[in-house]
């Protein structure tokens, strides 16, 4: 059922998924629904808004992403990853294609990340429990994050440490959020997830350096 569905909303997203791809999905769909009896990976456990939330949503992003931005990461950091349902999908969609940190200050939620990539078996990723204030892991060509911040500076003074001199922050963000995005000198990019056109946007900016 599960790659039923997923077959059926990648093709109405225009996504192509190789067999590799659908069989990680699954896997981590099961391992979510196994672990989150116990600790919260993900409020949505429900088949088909897993698919939309955790898989569909970041393989747009990463689309849009490589679209509007002209360029393929090659080191990403995913700050406050939970359950690693951006870095982790990018990584597998992209079939190891650069080098992945999954960063979070929760144990058991860096448990869970490890936990999958040693199911899957995938190569240049790893997990790392830590502070994002404090954290010293070195610099990445895009840093991504989906955690929540009550203010969009708030994420970036979190974020812009990680990144190298050409890099980009990318931020999931809210229909509801009213950050003003040109004082970042960024861009916004907005996308739709089908069919329900679901609206989401991206927000992508390069480190500033007055924070």
């Amino acid at each position: 059922m599960f790659l039923q569905k997923i077959n059926h909303l990648c093709s109405e997203n225009g996504i192509k998924l190789t067999n590799r791809n659908k069989d990680a999905f699954e896997i981590i769909y099961n391992l979510a629904k196994k672990w989150g009896s116990s600790i919260n990976i993900t409020a949505n456990l429900e088949e088909e808004k897993f698919i939309y939330e955790n898989i569909l949503d970041p393989i747009l992003a990463l689309k849009c992403y490589k679209d509007h931005i002209n360029r393929v990461p090659f080191s990403i950091i995913d700050i406050g990853c939970g359950g690693g349902f951006v870095g982790l999908i990018w990584h597998i969609f992209k079939e190891n294609e650069f080098k992945t940190i999954l960063f979070d200050s929760d144990r058991k939620k860096i448990n869970f990340c490890r936990q999958l990539i040693r199911e899957l078996d995938l190569k240049n990723v790893e997990a790392i429990q830590g502070r994002a204030e404090i954290a010293s892991i070195g610099h990445f060509d895009t840093i991504v994050t989906r955690a929540t911040f009550k203010l969009l500076e708030d994420g970036i003074q979190k974020c812009q440490r990680f990144c190298d001199r050409s890099g980009k922050i990318v931020l999931f963000r809210g229909n509801n959020d009213n950050s003003v995005l040109e004082q970042f000198k960024g861009q916004e990019i907005v996308y739709d997830i089908k069919p329900k056109v679901l609206k989401r946007r991206l927000f992508v900016v390069s480190p500033i350096s007055q924070f």
